[in-house]
C-alpha cells in the first residue's frame, strides 16, 4: 500500500494498533512491535512496516524511561548492546535483500514461535548469563531489529530465564531497547528506508502513544491481570496468522 493513500478507516486501524502496542510497551517494557509489526503487515511491505514503527517504538521506550525515572544498566547491558550493534547492519542487508512477501511471512512465523515461548517456556530455567551468550542475544536481537522490527522478544526470553531481578530486567530492557531503537534510526534513515513519507504517518500515530502512559496502570487496574495477557496473546496469535495468509495468498 502506498503511505499517501491510506483511508480514514485503515488509519484508526493503525492508531487503535498503536495505541493497544503503546499500553503494553508501557506496563511491561517490551511488547510494542510484537503486537503492532503482523497487523501492519496486513496494509504494508517490511521495508515500509519497520521505518513506520522503529521511531514509535522509541518514542514509547524514551518515554518509560522518563516516566518511571529508570536509571538504564549500561554496565550490566554493555555487550548486549555491542552484539546489537553488530546486528543492526546485518538486519539492514536482510531487509534489502529478501522478498516482501518471504519476509512477511518469516516475520510472522517469529512472531508466533516468539508467542508461543513466551506462555509455553516455564518462568525460569536457571540459565546463568555470560559474556558469550549476551553477545549471541544481543546479535540475534540487533538483526531482528531492522530486518523485522522485533528487538525485544529475543531478549526478553533471555532475561527472563537467567534469574534476572524483575527492577534490573526493566533497567535492562530499556538500556538496550532504547540504544538498539536509536542506532536502528540512524541506520535506516541513511539507508533511505525513513523518509518524509513514513515520519508524516508516524506523526499521525503519534498521539496514540501518548495516552497510554497515564491510563496503563488504570486498564490494568480494571481487567484481570491473566485475562489481559490472553487477548494480547489471541490479538499476536490472530495478526500473525494473519500477515501470514496476507502474503501466501499472492504466492498461491
Amino acid at each position: 500500500m502506498n503511505i499517501n493513500d491510506i483511508s480514514l478507516p485503515t488509519l484508526t486501524i493503525l492508531f487503535f494498533v498503536i495505541f493497544i502496542s503503546s499500553t503494553v510497551q508501557s506496563t511491561t517494557s517490551f511488547g510494542f512491535n510484537l503486537i503492532a509489526t503482523p497487523i501492519f503487515l496486513i496494509f504494508f511491505d517490511p521495508e515500509q512496516v519497520i521505518p513506520i514503527l522503529m521511531p514509535l517504538t522509541a518514542s514509547v521506550n524514551i518515554g518509560i524511561i522518563l516516566l518511571n525515572s529508570q536509571i538504564p544498566e549500561f554496565k550490566k547491558s554493555s555487550i548486549l548492546i555491542f552484539g546489537g550493534l553488530i546486528g543492526i547492519p546485518i538486519g539492514i542487508i536482510i531487509l534489502s535483500k529478501s522478498h516482501p512477501d518471504y519476509l512477511k511471512i518469516s516475520t510472522g512465523l517469529i512472531i508466533l514461535t516468539f508467542a508461543i515461548l513466551t506462555t509455553t517456556i516455564p518462568e525460569k530455567l536457571n540459565f546463568k548469563r555470560n559474556s558469550i551468550q549476551d553477545f549471541i542475544i544481543g546479535l540475534g536481537s540487533g538483526i531482528f531489529a531492522t530486518s523485522t522490527s522485533l528487538s525485544g522478544p529475543l531478549i526478553v526470553l533471555y532475561l527472563t530465564n537467567t534469574n534476572t531481578p524483575k527492577a534490573e530486567f526493566r533497567r535492562i530492557i530499556s538500556c538496550f531497547l532504547l540504544f538498539i531503537q536509536i542506532f536502528s534510526i540512524i541506520t535506516l534513515i541513511f539507508a533511505g528506508y525513513i523518509n518524509l513519507e513514513t515520519l508524516t504517518l508516524g506523526v499521525k500515530l503519534l498521539p496514540a502513544i501518548i495516552l497510554p502512559f497515564f491510563i496503563a496502570i488504570k486498564i490494568l487496574k480494571s481487567i484481570n491481570e491473566n485475562l489481559f495477557k490472553s487477548i494480547v496473546l489471541g490479538i499476536v496469535i490472530f495478526s500473525s496468522i494473519s500477515a501470514i495468509m496476507s502474503s501466501l495468498i499472492p504466492l498461491i
